[in-house]
């Protein structure tokens, strides 16, 4: 199974996996599965940072890549075509981090790790949690 986790799953993931559900810990630990991250979630943890929402231990331009190496991850980035197709969603979320992260998880057919129930609305994207 291939795997891309939301915002939230990679912070809880990151500190400790203690509120992830015990199927995303599963999934995200086996071996056979590719866990990804997309570059949206850099940037949405840098914005949450840089408006002091966000406490890290490090500047986040040295967290972030060392918790994509600790963890085993891949880093995607965002291209134009993914881009797009976020504009071209159905309006179910506004959030535009999400969005991102659902036309990732369509175009890669990954299941995208998220206890975000308004993003299991979506049709083509399969969830985990």
């Amino acid at each position: 199974m291939n795997l891309l986790l939301d915002t939230c799953a990679f912070l809880w993931l990151c500190a400790g996996a203690k509120q992830l559900s015990a199927g995303a810990v599963a999934a995200i630990g086996d071996p056979a599965n590719l866990a990804a991250v997309s570059a949206a979630t850099a940037w949405e943890i840098g914005l949450k940072a840089a408006r002091g929402k966000l406490v890290l231990p490090v500047a986040v331009k040295n967290w972030f890549p060392s918790m994509i190496e600790h963890h085993h991850l891949l880093l995607l980035p965002i291209d134009a075509s993914t881009a797009i197709a976020s504009t071209q969603l159905p309006a179910i979320h506004s959030d535009p981090f999400d969005r991102l992260l659902v036309a990732t998880a369509s175009e890669r057919s990954l299941r995208l790790v998220t206890p975000d129930p308004l993003i299991a609305k979506y049709p083509n994207v399969q969830t985990l949690w």
